[in-house]
């Protein structure tokens, strides 16, 4: 899955959090790219609109991401990273 980090973001109308999340993705790449699997978590996850109960998502933002090479097993890794905000309901 990944890891993440929270701290408190506020803007002049708004108190709320920053996220920072870090998907860690893993890919077979006889069976599927891990370029083309990061591109689907792109896809879905770059600005999305969540249901979050007792908060509001205001923004989900791809970042960046790091590959690795395939270990001996061809199994590739990618770590991508993603930044949340949301404010109290």
């Amino acid at each position: 899955m990944g890891a993440g980090t929270s701290h408190a973001w506020h803007s002049a109308t708004f108190d709320g959090e920053e996220h920072r999340l870090i998907l860690e993705l893993k890919a077979d790449e006889q069976q599927l790219s891990i370029r083309a699997l990061a591109a689907l978590v792109i896809e879905r996850l770059h600005d999305a609109d969540f249901p979050i109960p007792g908060h509001a998502l205001i923004e989900l933002q791809f970042e960046c991401s790091e590959t690795y090479a395939a270990d001996k097993n061809g199994i590739t890794s990618c770590r991508m990273f993603f930044k949340a905000l949301t404010v109290s309901d």
